[in-house]
């Protein structure tokens, strides 16, 4: 019983369907990306690169993220039937008090064994600088993403385009040189900005689930969906200044790739385009004072985009791998 209550935590604490798409997808992509542009690869050191990147990023971030939501309020309110899963599910079924702490000790030591031993073998075999440097930039990414003083998670547009964004593209950007031992110039980089654009509309729908939960939490949590929503009432206003401005950069990156020769990035200009009109029509029936009715259109919604940009991009690394 006590192994499988164990194994049941950690399935739910590490979220994943999440990480596997936030995460395992992502360096594969970039692994693609590296060997598209120098012919070759260095697949062990990629595997400890991505390794670290899946550590922190599909653990750190969610126990801190739940914790803090925790605390907020915001998790309290969380219909956890309804919802896909995370660590507050943890906190609901394990832990039914405030002692969510309990929760983070008893994860982060098997986390900073295996971070130990990644940086270990990192270091006897000669690539420490780089696995060490990418995994700071994730820890503090992931970590200040909900934690004080930043808390970027409750700064409209912070969150999602500066930390979110911008800490992927750069824990990517490390795994390519991990990958092929030389950073990247401005059209891989651009290849991982095309691909990681797909999580600005991912993480969208993530905070549209819980934009009633954050703004009745004990302190109001500010993500630009929650924030839009608050000021405006309209759902139309989430699609025109969140979604749209996403899709521009995709299809105008997926543009600038082409025009460089790099034509394989055309197969993420319907996926944006689409997108736009699909999440315009769903939002259509939205009515996010009603929870948790709405979260019978929005879960679904973050399930199909999920698979559907994995797909994506896993058609482009494959493109990009066999057609040089």
């Amino acid at each position: 019983m006590i192994c499988i209550r164990l194994i049941r935590e950690w399935i739910l604490t590490f979220r994943a369907p999440v990480v596997l798409y936030l995460t395992v997808t992502c360096s594969i992509v970039t692994l693609s990306i590296a060997y598209h542009f120098n012919k070759s690869v260095d697949l062990l050191s990629w595997l400890v690169a991505s390794l670290v990147a899946w550590f922190t990023q599909g653990f750190i971030t969610h126990v801190w993220n739940d914790i803090y939501d925790w605390l907020s309020g915001t998790d309290k309110l969380v219909d956890i039937n309804k919802s896909i899963g995370g660590g507050s599910r943890v906190i609901h079924f394990f832990y039914r008090n405030d002692n969510v702490f309990k929760h983070l000790r008893n994860h982060i030591p098997w986390l900073a064994v295996c971070t130990i031993a990644v940086y270990y073998f990192g270091v006897v075999l000669g690539w420490w600088w780089y696995v060490l440097l990418g995994a700071i930039a994730a820890v503090i990414i992931s970590v200040f993403y909900t934690a004080p003083p930043i808390q970027a998670c409750y700064r409209p547009y912070i969150g999602e385009f500066v930390f979110m964004f911008g800490g992927l593209v750069l824990c990517n950007t490390f795994i390519y040189y991990a990958a092929a031992h030389t950073w990247p110039s401005v059209a891989p980089l651009l290849c991982v900005v095309l691909y990681v654009t797909g999580y600005l509309f991912g993480l969208g729908m993530h905070h549209m689930h819980d934009v009633y939960p954050d703004l009745h939490a004990d302190r109001k949590k500010y993500t630009a969906i929650s924030w839009l929503y608050e000021r405006t009432k309209d759902t139309k206003a989430i699609v025109n200044k969140y979604f749209i401005p996403a899709s521009i950069i995709g299809v105008a990156v997926a543009l600038m790739l082409c025009s460089m020769g790099i034509w394989q990035s055309l197969v993420f200009i319907p996926l944006y385009l689409y997108g736009i009109s699909w999440i315009a029509n769903k939002c259509k029936y939205l009515d996010f004072d009603k929870y948790p009715e709405y979260l019978e259109t929005t879960v679904p919604m973050e399930i199909k985009w999920m698979k559907v940009h994995a797909l994506i991009g896993l058609i482009f690394a494959t493109l990009l791998a066999v057609l040089h």
